[in-house]
């Protein structure tokens, strides 16, 4: 009987022990997810090995518990994935390049023109001309998540937000009718 009550103590204390030790080696990750600017994302983070998954907060903020050294996978809607590998509790910084092109590299909307569609688009006044070897046409019809706006809309636009920007000429442009007879410049967002 002793022997029963004994094992019985022993056991407890093993798995008491063990529970211990497990939660031990569980560190506490905290942290935020931005874009290359600094700006904060809504992201997913899922611990690969547990298979956890956490959202970040509307300022992209996230804290959660993991075994040291595990492996996570940050997702956010438009940006490329990054895998990383959490070796410590230390503050995480997790910035986020934007999948295809990168337009929140350029400071502002004007830049990405200039710079993007050097020879193809040119400023004239408050529009926007699809250049040509003679110079340049009338003005383009803007577009901005398929609604037609001015360059000054398009101009006050964080470039972190845009997702796409193209030119559309020849006859790609006859689905725009009249408004797209000098080329279109179309602009999508992330949503």
């Amino acid at each position: 009987m002793k022997t029963k009550a004994i094992i019985k103590v022993l056991s407890l204390i093993s798995v008491l022990f063990f529970s211990i030790n497990i939660s031990a080696q569980q560190i506490e990750v905290k942290g935020i997810v931005t874009n290359l600017k600094g700006e904060a994302l809504k992201a997913s983070i899922i611990v690969k090995s547990s298979k956890l998954k956490i959202e970040t907060d509307s300022t992209g903020i996230f804290k959660f518990f993991c075994k040291k050294n595990s492996k996570i996978k940050v997702d956010s809607k438009g940006f490329a994935t990054k895998n990383l590998k959490i070796k410590d509790n230390s503050f995480q910084y997790i910035k986020l390049k934007v999948s295809g092109d990168d337009y929140s590299i350029y400071p502002n909307f004007d830049d990405i023109i200039r710079m993007k569609f050097s020879g193809v688009v040119e400023f004239s006044g408050n529009q926007l001309n699809l250049a040509n070897r003679g110079g340049s046409f009338g003005n383009m019809y803007l577009e901005l998540d398929e609604a037609g706006v001015s360059l000054a809309e398009l101009q006050s636009l964080s470039t972190s937000k845009i997702k796409s920007v193209r030119v559309i000429r020849g006859t790609e442009t006859l689905m725009y009718g009249d408004k797209g007879q000098y080329g279109v410049l179309k602009v999508t967002t992330y949503k």
